[in-house]
């Protein structure tokens, strides 16, 4: 099997925050992953994926265990990428400071002015930017995306604030990013629907880059095509019981890969994603 470029792993399947956006508040809660199955996942998938990301749902610094799964993702000298709200970035900032396995942090601000308000959003923005910056002084390799994904009028106070708190740097404008200083990015992209059993169909036909360059493994175990599919609605199987290299063989997950590269779609909830149309030509 071709490797794959990233395995998504919820570590937690609770948040601390309550996002417009999100289906997680719809999510029955799950429990957090425990690092024995934790470990499992990583020794059996290092060699399939270049690779790991702590993320579908929730909030993975909530994990009363974080240390334990840093350690084991320092142990087996994954690469690591990690998507939070940032909320609890200082408390375990000594924890993120050591882990030599990670190489992305992803904060994602659209999630907070709508949860804090946009005064204590500009606030904790101030707060955490000089935790950002001990991060990268201590680790040469890592990457920070600051995350923008809904651009409305208070988002674009929260650019303003970054961009006067960095005033003096040669900014470097693309497309999707806005680098602020070396390795410290504003990331910008369009929101997008979660998809769900009950929206209406809105095609058959289209491809899809799941299974063929990442999938999602839930907290609870359940082996998902990709990040998209927070309800588990197309559960492959589940972690704590199979070999992940067996999963991704099953008949299912085979049908699905051949159908996405003639084109068609077989699952419901795949018929039914908006963000499928992104990888339209």
């Amino acid at each position: 099997m071709k490797k794959l470029k990233k395995i998504f792993v919820e570590i937690s399947g609770c948040c601390n925050l309550k996002c417009e956006f999100c289906p997680a508040a719809q999510v029955k809660t799950r429990p957090f992953m425990s690092p024995t199955l934790f470990e499992k996942i990583i020794k059996e998938s290092k060699d399939l994926t270049e690779r790991h990301c702590l993320h579908v749902l929730g909030e993975p610094l909530l994990h009363p265990q974080l240390q334990t799964i840093l350690k084991i993702a320092d142990q087996y000298k994954i690469q690591l990428e990690i998507t939070s709200n940032g909320l609890l970035l200082q408390e375990h900032l000594p924890l993120l400071a050591s882990c030599e396995s990670l190489i992305q942090l992803n904060i994602s601000l659209h999630s907070l002015t709508s949860n804090l308000g946009l005064e204590k959003t500009l606030e904790h923005i101030r707060t955490i930017i000089p935790s950002l910056e001990v991060l990268l002084d201590r680790s040469p390799k890592l990457f920070i995306n600051l995350r923008f994904w809904r651009q409305d009028k208070e988002d674009n106070t929260l650019l303003e604030e970054l961009l006067k708190l960095y005033e003096g740097e040669q900014f470097i404008q693309k497309e999707k990013n806005l680098r602020l200083r070396p390795r410290l990015l504003i990331h910008f992209e369009k929101t997008f629907e979660w998809p769900h059993l009950n929206a209406p169909i809105r095609s058959e036909k289209g491809y899809c880059h799941a299974l063929s360059s990442h999938f999602g493994i839930l907290s609870n175990g359940t082996v998902i095509p990709c990040c998209l599919d927070g309800h588990g609605d197309i559960a492959l199987g589940n972690a704590e019981q199979e070999s992940i290299e067996e999963i991704l063989q099953t008949p299912r997950a085979k049908k699905m890969r051949e159908q996405f590269n003639k084109g068609l779609l077989v699952e419901e909830l795949c018929k039914r994603c908006q963000y499928i149309e992104r990888f339209e030509k």
